[in-house]
């Protein structure tokens, strides 16, 4: 019951059991929070969530590889980044799973 109110950011939430009506409530703001359906880069709208995950696994996937970017603008970018640790490049070089997104 209290992840449903921190999920639907109601405020001024009665401190008591939750009502039917309350539930309802939760409920009715999770479902418009949820993509229903999503059009995947070679134009095919998609619905099924499995293949809604897929389409942005994909997307991310393909976004951010240098063969997107001329090396001059990577250059001129790196120099306003910080270097990363091994930790966390070893994170950011593992693969995505539809489950992370």
């Amino acid at each position: 019951y209290r992840g449903a109110q921190i999920r639907t950011r109601l405020t001024n939430t009665p401190e008591e059991k939750p009502t039917q009506q309350y539930l309802a409530l939760e409920k009715s703001i999770q479902k418009n929070r949820h993509i229903e359906k999503i059009i995947d880069a070679q134009g095919n709208t998609q619905t099924d969530s499995h293949t809604i995950a897929h389409a942005f696994q994909n997307y991310y996937a393909t976004l951010y590889t240098e063969e997107h970017t001329e090396q001059a603008i990577q250059d001129e970018y790196a120099k306003y980044t910080e270097q990363l640790t091994d930790k966390q490049q070893q994170t950011l070089d593992a693969d995505t799973q539809p489950s992370d997104l």
